[in-house]
């Protein structure tokens, strides 16, 4: 049911629980490799060009890659899916005792960003951690400030230096470049140019 499904997304987006990923992919395509070409099939779909995947969760594989920018894209697209951006964003989720577990669950996110343990950051969000020991850390953040949103993917880094990298990328895009909504300055514009325009030869002969 749907707290099933709560529980399951949390446990892959907070716990990168391998197990989870494949028992979400064999709920939604029928079998992990099905998942799989429709993982491949979407990145395609959002222009991802230097990308191929694989495993549902990630674990090393030769043939498995992503670019930092391909990330990007699908991370931009991911944030656009209401429950996606609610379960990124949440430092932890808490899964009620069951009959198997009387204790319960507290799954925390790994992101020190959205834990706010250490490396606070003004407007962070939300993100993803991932690592093996081949590829090295993986961090995936997404932070606003006002109108902007920023995201930032930092690949094969190592310890702290992880979310060093984001922070200095983070302060050079919030130093560097705003948000403009060209349409909504244009309007604006025409709002004006309508206040202090002459009136037309048809207005003159209606006064």
């Amino acid at each position: 049911g749907d707290v099933y499904k709560r529980q399951v997304l949390n446990a892959i987006m907070l716990e990168s629980a391998n197990e989870a990923c494949n028992g979400a992919a064999e709920h939604t395509a029928g079998t992990t490799k099905k998942f799989v070409e429709l993982m491949n099939k979407k990145v395609k779909e959002l222009g991802c060009t230097g990308s191929h995947f694989v495993t549902t969760n990630g674990l090393h594989d030769d043939d498995h890659y992503v670019t930092a920018r391909d990330m990007a894209k699908i991370s931009k697209a991911a944030l656009e899916n209401e429950t996606f951006r609610y379960v990124a964003c949440k430092p932890n989720y808490y899964i009620a005792p069951t009959n198997k577990d009387k204790h319960g669950k507290e799954l925390w996110n790994h992101h020190k960003m959205v834990k706010r343990t250490m490396f606070n950051y003004d407007g962070v969000e939300g993100g993803k951690t991932g690592y093996t020991t081949k590829a090295g850390g993986t961090l995936v953040t997404f932070a606003k400030r006002g109108d902007q949103e920023l995201i930032v993917v930092d690949l094969c880094a190592h310890g702290y230096e992880i979310y060093e990298d984001t922070i200095k990328m983070l302060n050079y895009g919030f130093n560097n470049y705003k948000t403009i909504a060209p349409f909504k300055t244009m309007n604006t514009v025409l709002k004006d140019c309508l206040l202090y325009t002459s009136p037309s030869p048809r207005d003159m002969r209606r006064s």
